[in-house]
C-alpha cells in the first residue's frame, strides 16, 4: 500500500476512464471584444497617470477608476 504522501500519484483504471469520458469541449474566443480591449487600454493609461500623481488621494482615485474600467 502506498504511503499517504504517495496517494496523489495513484489513479485506478476505472477513474481514468470516467475522467476522460466526462470531458466536453468548450468553444472559446481567440481575442477579447474591441470594446474590452479599449477599456483595458484606458485602465492601463489611468494607472500610469495615477503613479505620477503627487498626493495619495489623487493616486487612489485614479487607480480606483482604472480598476473599475478593468472590471
Amino acid at each position: 500500500m502506498p504511503s499517504p504522501d504517495d496517494r496523489r500519484f495513484v489513479m485506478t483504471s476505472s477513474s481514468a476512464a470516467t475522467a476522460a469520458s466526462d470531458v466536453h469541449p468548450v468553444l472559446r474566443r481567440s481575442t477579447a471584444p474591441p470594446a474590452a480591449v479599449a477599456l483595458l487600454g484606458q485602465a492601463h493609461s489611468a494607472l500610469d497617470e495615477a503613479a505620477a500623481m503627487e498626493t495619495p488621494n489623487e493616486r487612489y482615485a485614479l487607480a480606483h477608476l482604472a480598476a473599475l474600467r478593468a472590471a
